[in-house]
């Protein structure tokens, strides 16, 4: 399937003087797929692993990382992509990131480079709304090609809401992919607790 370079697309319309909204409408079904997986893996973590995603916060405060936020609201992040070969989809100097970048056809890179992370509601029928900002802010730091786009946008750019209507979390057949961050620490607070 040709995809159009929707990561692409949406960098060009933040460099226009009058950027436009986007809504559901304008990406395609593996994008919309990726974000109910996303918002499905966190509604998951939100009712069955708090109390991990706290033992990893106290593991991880420990060993100094005093920002590690275990996001208990709805919204979802790069961690919510699920456990596997896409957790480093941003590594600087990835060949084969670099290839999909080019190629455009991966979901769940697609995903992350357009929305990447976002908020949003359930209403008491179910109804899921997911609301973003697309911009590219100021990052001195580059470890890694966000760093990059972000660079890129840092010098002109104008930021544009995003909007997408995902329907009803009731009728999604969806199974929990993971989250990358509590699969990774939970096994060294394990270990650490046991020492």
């Amino acid at each position: 399937m040709a995809y159009r370079n929707i990561v692409k697309e949406m960098f060009d319309n933040q460099m226009s003087e009058n950027p436009r909204s986007y809504s559901e409408k304008d990406f395609e079904a593996d994008i919309i797929n990726q974000l109910k997986q996303n918002v499905f893996n966190q509604e998951y973590d939100l009712k069955n692993r708090v109390s991990e995603l706290m033992d990893v916060k106290r593991y991880r405060n420990s060993i100094g990382d005093k920002d590690y936020d275990p996001i208990l609201r709805r919204e979802f992040s790069y961690r919510n992509y699920g456990s596997g070969k896409h957790n480093d989809v941003f590594e600087m100097g990835n060949i084969e990131l670099i290839k999909k970048y080019l190629q455009n056809d991966d979901p769940i890179f697609r995903t992350q480079a357009t929305i990447g992370s976002g908020r949003y509601t359930i209403d008491p029928s179910g109804n899921v709304i997911v609301t973003d900002t697309y911009n590219f802010s100021k990052n001195k730091h580059m470890k890694n090609m966000a760093d990059l786009l972000h660079l890129m946008g840092a010098y002109k750019g104008n930021a544009f809401p995003i909007s997408i209507n995902l329907g009803n979390i009731n009728d999604w057949e969806l199974q929990y992919t993971g989250n990358r961050d509590l699969d990774q620490y939970y096994n060294r607070y394990n270990r650490y607790i046991g020492e």
